[in-house]
C-alpha cells in the first residue's frame, strides 16, 4: 500500500474515533440537590450574615453557610436524603424546618422571615 493511502487511512482513524467520543451523551445529571433561599426581617429588610446549618437526618453531617448581602444562602451539593435546616441570626429567635426530603437534581427554596427575639422565624 502507497504511504499516502496509508497516511489518509490513519487521518480516517483519527477523524472517526474524535467524532465518536464527541457523540458520547454527556450526563448533566447529578446525584446531588440544593438547599437555597432568602432571609428576611418581619419588614421585608435582608438578614446579612445569618448562620445557616443544613443537617443530614439519616447521617449527622452537617453543611454550614451564611446569607450574603442580598439575605440569600445557597447550600449546594446535598446528598439525597431528608435535611433539617437551621437559621440564626443576633437579635432574632432561630428559624428550624425539619423533614425537607431532597432528591437528585433538586433544589429546595426555603424562604424565612423573622421577627425580633421572643418571636420565631417563620416560613413566608
Amino acid at each position: 500500500m502507497p504511504k499516502s493511502i496509508l497516511r489518509l487511512s490513519g487521518e480516517v482513524l483519527s477523524l472517526f474515533a474524535i467524532v465518536s467520543l464527541l457523540s458520547i451523551p454527556s450526563s448533566s445529571q447529578t446525584t446531588f440537590g440544593s438547599i437555597t433561599g432568602t432571609i428576611t426581617d418581619s419588614s421585608g429588610g435582608v438578614i446579612i450574615g445569618a448562620s445557616v446549618t443544613v443537617t443530614n437526618e439519616q447521617t449527622g453531617a452537617q453543611r454550614l453557610g451564611s446569607s450574603t448581602g442580598a439575605g440569600v444562602f445557597n447550600v449546594t451539593d446535598l446528598n439525597v436524603g431528608s435535611y433539617t435546616l437551621h437559621v440564626d441570626s443576633p437579635g432574632f429567635t432561630a428559624f428550624e424546618r425539619r423533614g425537607l426530603v431532597l432528591s437528585a437534581n433538586k433544589i429546595i427554596n426555603i424562604d424565612s422571615n423573622g421577627s425580633r427575639t421572643g418571636s420565631t422565624f417563620a416560613q413566608r
